[in-house]
């Protein structure tokens, strides 16, 4: 399980850590404006963040791109929809957060090493 620590949200410190997989990475279609690039999703998303009176466990799906050229996937870039996730009907977060709420993810990572990914006809 992946965690991140120096996180903080309207002054407040938090921790996250990432849920266990399996996560699911969907291959959608080659994007019309690029053909080097495929349109993906991620689902089974879960996104856990820890602070003194705060607890969200954020889940969804995540929408973006894999560039076959740079290596690099790209969430929530370039306008794809829906890159959000849904905190928890147990959500407490001093008011900041409830359950319910979304929180647009923007990301991008590059692939070790590159891949050539090929859409379904």
């Amino acid at each position: 399980m992946q965690s991140f620590s120096n996180c903080s949200v309207a002054g407040i410190p938090f921790a996250m850590t990432v849920g266990a997989a399996p996560w699911k990475v969907n291959l959608l279609q080659r994007n019309a404006a690029n053909p080097a690039v495929i349109d993906v999703s991620i689902s089974g998303i879960t996104l856990n963040w820890s602070a003194t009176g705060c607890a969200v466990k954020w889940t969804g799906t995540l929408y973006g791109q894999y560039d076959n050229t740079t290596g690099k996937l790209g969430i929530g870039l370039n306008g794809a929809p829906g890159s959000q996730v849904v905190a928890g009907a147990d959500t407490r977060c001093l008011g900041l957060f409830g359950p319910g709420a979304t929180l647009n993810v923007v990301a991008t990572y590059t692939l070790t090493p590159k891949q050539t990914i090929t859409p379904p006809a």
